[in-house]
């Protein structure tokens, strides 16, 4: 019996402002034993979600659950984490993520070049006081004008076999920040984002789409462009409670007060119970008011919650264009995946 629970998702955390980088996506995976012969590069694959591709080690496949690749095994696995935010202070990012790492210790730390941008290649192990580590990490965070990219390829500690494939999949790896995508395939779904609509973020399980941002713009004005986000969830939620799941996503929608619900409807989506929403709201700072447009889908093991914004005076003619990417989501699954 499914439940109401689920694991909600919540945008990347940051430190010190916008100069360091939290990597809380970086979730911890169990590892075991690694292959008995020296993996192979295999060809180029896009990281599911992401604007990024990588030659990996032959025997790691695409994961259903997050952006990246793992082994049969699940004891080794590179996941890949794309943030719209330019975050220049390479120094106080590599130590974000460090303290990230209880019980990790940096062992060797390069300046690269990684698909033409600024980069840190970072190899964490186990400090001396852990015992219950059992895997090394590379970490690599790529510097771009306004994106940053983050990703990490684990293996088992002890196991140089994998370090040097993993290492140069990183270095070799190619990166193209704010694609555009006619189909847009992530983990376990599929939608066809709003034409001309370009990809940001794949962070923490949450995949936005923004409308290409008036460079004369006021930087305030352009947080508030048209964007469409998909929000995938572990846990399941039952039919029944749809509507209060909702509302509280309504509620916890940061900076926005005086919610009204224009419109709710039930439907099927992909074969599937989900929810439909329009609302309109004010949004700080000044007060403005704008429109969502909301599909609230329950799997049989993940939630999705697929949304758009626009401001209601100058965007609103956007509401049908962003309704139709949501409505055109598909639960989306590569062979290969595991």
């Amino acid at each position: 019996m499914r439940t109401a629970a689920v694991q909600r998702a919540s945008p990347p955390a940051l430190v010190g402002g916008s100069a360091a980088l939290v990597a809380p996506a970086l979730v911890t995976s169990v590892l075991a034993l690694g292959v008995a012969c020296s993996p192979a590069p295999a060809g180029p694959a896009r990281a599911l979600g992401t604007n990024v591709e990588l030659h990996v080690p032959d025997g790691l496949a695409p994961v259903r659950a997050y952006s990246g690749f793992e082994s049969a095994d699940g004891s080794v696995s590179v996941r890949v984490t794309e943030l719209h935010q330019a975050l220049p202070d390479r120094e106080r990012v590599l130590d974000a993520v460090l303290e990230q790492r209880l019980g990790n210790a940096l062992r060797s730390r390069e300046d690269v070049t990684v698909a033409g941008l600024p980069a840190v290649l970072a190899r964490l192990e186990p400090g001396e006081s852990t015992t219950s580590a059992a895997w090394t990490d590379w970490q690599l965070l790529v510097f771009g004008p306004e994106d940053t990219l983050d990703v990490r390829a684990r293996f088992p500690r002890g196991d140089e076999r994998w370090a040097g494939p993993l290492r140069a999949a990183l270095l070799g790896l190619a990166w193209k920040p704010g694609m555009q995508h006619e189909v847009f395939e992530g983990p376990g779904f599929r939608i066809r984002p709003p034409p001309g609509f370009v990809h940001t973020t794949s962070a923490q399980g949450i995949y936005t789409f923004v409308a290409p941002a008036d460079a004369a713009a006021p930087k305030s004005d352009r947080l508030l462009d048209p964007s469409v986000s998909v929000v995938v969830e572990r846990g399941a939620i039952d039919a029944e409670f749809l509507d209060p799941e909702l509302s509280l996503r309504l509620q916890a929608r940061a900076g926005a007060k005086d919610w009204s619900v224009v419109q709710s409807t039930r439907l099927q989506l992909a074969g599937l119970p989900a929810l439909e929403v329009l609302a309109h709201g004010r949004l700080d700072p000044g007060e403005r008011e704008f429109f969502l447009v909301g599909v609230l889908v329950s799997g049989d093991e993940h939630t999705w919650w697929l949304h758009g914004e626009a401001r209601l005076t100058a965007e609103a003619q956007e509401l049908p264009r962003l309704r139709a990417a949501l409505l055109s989501f598909e639960r989306f699954t590569p062979e290969a995946a595991r």
